[in-house]
């Protein structure tokens, strides 16, 4: 094909090469290193020695442009970078001086050499026997080469990589996607770039039903949780309809009428009163003409009426929408207005607090002497009629209705039984805030499994530290957390024998967990258009009783990585598809995608977001199958679990370099002493967007900016640290970040100002830096150790920084030191130890005088030998 085009080998694979990396990494700007050699002029070809160069190819790639358009850019770019190939690698570097960081080549990070031939017979020395000996480095020098040598018509290569970045596995599909580009580009040299496949066709659904669809070539196998669901995946609508979670509590009602149903403080509510109690309210409710699809709201705190009156709503054949009455005023009147509902079931306590006029049911008219029998309506719903509606914000902002069915809820609760193996001697809680969905999941698995129910008060529910007895004295068993919730308990002390057989987790990203932890900590993953749960992994190990999983999956867990968000549940599916909706290869990041029979109906009274965010399935096989568009941002791993990578939103621009929120924040939170933290985009003042991460926790800002910048490249360390008590939450347990006050872009964080003044440069050496950080960074006074980018420094300035030290010191430095501790007197102090080694005089130190720096020159000469 080269000689066709006018091409060369090299420039067919450099194409291909980039058709490779836009579709794992999904960028369209590209630059890739390469060597050249570099004997020129004549004069220098026939000595012996290392004569090479490296070029750098930039490629800008479209989903549009077919290969023979790109094989074509990338020729003109190979022959524009030769015009120039005498101009040394390093004098370019130093003309660009792009934003350096020491984990990181400068200009590009993954290199390809090709090579024309593998015959050493090609070489001829006069006198000599030439021969090829293959030579190993064991240190990578880009974090990723590929090396390609093309000989008798075929093609030979393999990969070079960090191991800090790349798995043998993953290098190794690498390989193999590779080998599918170039076969599909020879095949059809006109193909789109975006229309090259990475993976080989097959079955986009493993077989099973109910389980996880991703990348075909490595399908997931189905999880143990939805081995005791198979019959229920094929029931028949009758049976279905049995099995609503109404009438699962029936079930448990007359079973063990006596049995305690809802526990709250010395209040007992038992099944038989629980069941007689919603049934007399459902009549009331079915007189005011409720019925299925109708709604109801449900104005009531964590207490035995709330959970009477969502039971009696879904008897009168209703959709609850559960309302907390700590939201503002407004959000609850618009969220009335927005459902309309039918009634609103309340207590006389709460009613006055209404912010709208409805027609109101009090919960404790229902009441009954105990004992007193009352029959259910005869309502008849079916799988689609509405369960719930549920409220959300979401990116906007403006709360807007999700409306789920009775068959997404009768799946969860099934699965969560089966899951966690529930039975009538459990005891769960009700944590989450009654908005939250995740309160539904709460209720409605222990009350379908006969377990006794125990909601936690307020003051109890905030306060980390009284949560783990109160949990023990109260003998809990299987109990729901919110991520922050979870991750600060797992940090707190636990009466011996008092931990939950298991603590589920989800809401939020959860971080990296203690290794040892007193409970197995499950993280789940599911947004409300997908009925709260679409995905369970284990994530903390302390034991593995009634907890359905492998020895493999506690592995996994036990060695402190990241948390997956595991697999989908029964009858679920998860997709992660790129821009044009295909299914993307193991180990790439694309938007998550969920299907099956959890997905809400839609948006209420939003058809046009309905449409835009429910779109149809075009992988599956059932008609008028939809897929929910998530906005999600994940990719499986190569053990077949999700991992989390964050929002599309998430994404912060910071000096011209992306950004990871959650990365962030996941990397601080390893640090031993932070207990909770949040990180957040701020506007600066000349001196682009910073980072701010509020941390609670011990420690100071010199700490915190440290254990950062030991893990993540400069641009991701915040500008600003900023210390609290707890970080604000949302009811639904979530970070409440709209809460966290950005200080001033001049404010500085606690530990370098504020509660203590900028220490003053106390050596010549450090008075002659901190002038110079001054004039470029525009401010009046530096402290010697206040952090370079904290101040609003930018990589770019470091080369003017180090050209002034050069030029106004006599010391010519290098960016790496700088970028490991970025302070006045660290600089000073590199300054002061380059002048002793060049001219071996104490007198050089500080600028101090020679009796005073004679010891401290003793030692670093000591330590010289």
């Amino acid at each position: 094909m080269g000689w066709v085009r006018g091409t060369t080998l090299f420039m067919v694979v450099a194409a291909a090469f980039s058709v490779l990396l836009h579709r794992l990494g999904g960028q369209d700007d590209l630059c890739v290193g390469y060597p050249v050699a570099g004997r020129e002029p004549a004069q220098v070809e026939p000595l012996v020695g290392m004569f090479a160069n490296t070029l750098v190819l930039r490629t800008r790639l479209r989903a549009a442009t077919t290969f023979t358009e790109l094989l074509g850019e990338v020729r003109e770019a190979v022959l524009a970078a030769h015009e120039h190939h005498e101009l040394p690698f390093e004098r370019l570097v130093e003309a660009i001086a792009p934003a350096r960081d020491p984990a990181r080549q400068p200009l590009f990070q993954v290199a390809l050499d090709v090579s024309e031939t593998g015959d050493p017979g090609g070489l001829a020395l006069a006198g000599l026997e030439v021969s090829a000996v293959q030579a190993f480095d064991r240190t990578a020098k880009y974090d990723l080469t590929l090396f390609v040598t093309g000989a008798d018509d075929r093609l030979e290569g393999g990969f070079e990589y960090a191991t800090d970045l790349f798995d043998r596995s993953t290098v190794r599909r690498m390989a193999g996607q590779f080998q599918r580009v170039l076969a599909a580009v020879a095949a059809d040299p006109d193909v789109p770039v975006a229309e090259v496949a990475l993976v080989e066709p097959g079955p986009r659904r493993s077989p099973g039903g109910g389980v996880a669809a991703r990348a075909p070539e490595a399908a997931a196998p189905v999880p143990p949780a939805a081995a005791g669901l198979t019959a229920a995946a094929e029931m028949t609508e009758a049976e279905e309809v049995r099995r609503y979670v109404q009438e699962m509590v029936a079930e448990r009602a007359r079973a063990t009428p006596d049995a305690p149903a809802v526990v709250a403080g010395r209040r007992r509510v038992r099944y038989g009163e629980l069941d007689a109690t919603a049934n007399r309210l459902a009549h009331r409710l079915r007189d005011r003409g409720v019925g299925p699809d109708s709604f109801v709201a449900v104005y009531l705190g964590r207490s035995p009426e709330l959970v009477v009156a969502l039971l009696a709503v879904l008897r009168a054949g209703g959709a609850y929408v559960p309302i907390d009455p700590d939201l503002p005023a407004a959000r609850v009147a618009a969220m009335l207005g927005d459902c309309s509902p039918l009634a609103v079931l309340t207590t006389s306590s709460l009613a006055n607090h209404l912010p709208v006029d409805l027609p109101v049911i009090l919960v404790e008219s229902a009441a009954a002497p105990p004992g007193a029998a009352c029959p259910a309506p005869d309502v008849r719903v079916r799988p689609g009629n509405l369960a719930y509606c549920v409220y959300t914000s979401g990116s906007t902002g403006e709360p807007k209705g999700v409306a789920l069915t009775h068959a997404g809820l009768a799946n969860l609760v099934s699965w969560h039984i089966e899951r966690y193996g529930l039975t009538a001697a459990d005891r769960t809680t009700a944590v989450a805030g009654v908005s939250f969905d995740a309160s539904t999941w709460e209720v409605w698995p222990a009350l379908a499994a006969g377990a006794a129910l125990y909601p936690v008060d307020e003051r109890t529910r905030l306060s980390p530290e009284h949560l783990p007895s109160w949990l023990a004295s109260r003998g809990i068993t299987v109990c729901f957390l919110p991520t922050p919730l979870a991750e600060a308990i797992a940090r707190e002390p636990w009466p011996d024998g008092g931990a939950p057989r298991a603590v589920l987790t989800g809401g939020d990203v959860l971080h990296p967990v203690p290794a040892a932890l007193p409970f197995p900590l499950v993280n789940h993953y599911g947004p409300s258009e997908a009925t709260v749960v679409a995905t369970a992994g284990t994530a903390g190990i302390a034991g593995t009783a009634g907890i359905a999983g492998t020895a493999e999956t506690a592995g996994r867990a036990a060695t402190g990585r990241v948390p997956s968000i595991g697999r989908p549940i029964a009858r679920t599916a998860a997709y992660i598809l790129d821009a044009r909706g295909r299914i993307v290869p193991v180990g790439v990041v694309g938007e998550l995608y969920l299907g099956g029979v959890g997905l809400a109906r839609g948006y209420l009274g939003r058809p046009g977001l309905t449409a835009d965010r429910f779109v149809p399935d075009h992988l599956g096989c059932e008609p008028g199958a939809r897929l929910y568009r998530t906005g999600d941002l994940a990719r499986y791993r190569a053990d077949g679990e999700l991992e989390f990578v964050g929002r599309r939103d998430d994404q912060v621009q910071v000096h011209g370099v992306r950004v990871e929120l959650g990365e962030v924040e996941a990397a601080l939170l390893t640090h031993p002493l932070v207990r909770g933290c949040a990180v957040v985009p701020a506007a600066g003042e000349g001196t682009g967007p910073r980072l701010v991460a509020y941390v609670a926790g011990t420690g100071t800002e010199e700490d915190w900016r440290r254990h950062l910048r030991a893990r993540l490249p400069s641009t991701a360390v915040p500008a600003l640290f900023v210390g609290v008590d707890s970080l604000p939450l949302l009811p639904s347990g979530k970070v409440d970040r709209r809460a966290l006050r950005v200080p001033p872009a001049g404010a500085a964080g606690p530990g370098a100002g504020g509660s203590r003044a900028p220490t003053a440069p106390r050596t010549a050496t450090e008075a002659a830096v901190a002038a110079i950080w001054c004039d470029l960074l525009g401010l009046e006074r530096v402290g010697v150790d206040e952090d370079f980018f904290a101040l609003g420094g930018r990589s770019l300035l470091i080369v003017r920084v180090l050209s002034r030290v050069r030029a106004e010191l006599g010391v010519d430095l290098g960016p790496r030191s700088f970028f490991e501790e970025p302070t006045v007197a660290a600089l000073a102090d590199a300054v002061d130890t380059e002048r002793w080694l060049a001219h071996g005089d104490a007198t050089a130190l500080g600028g101090a005088a020679a009796d005073d720096a004679a010891p401290l020159g003793g030692a670093r000469e000591v330590g010289l030998l």
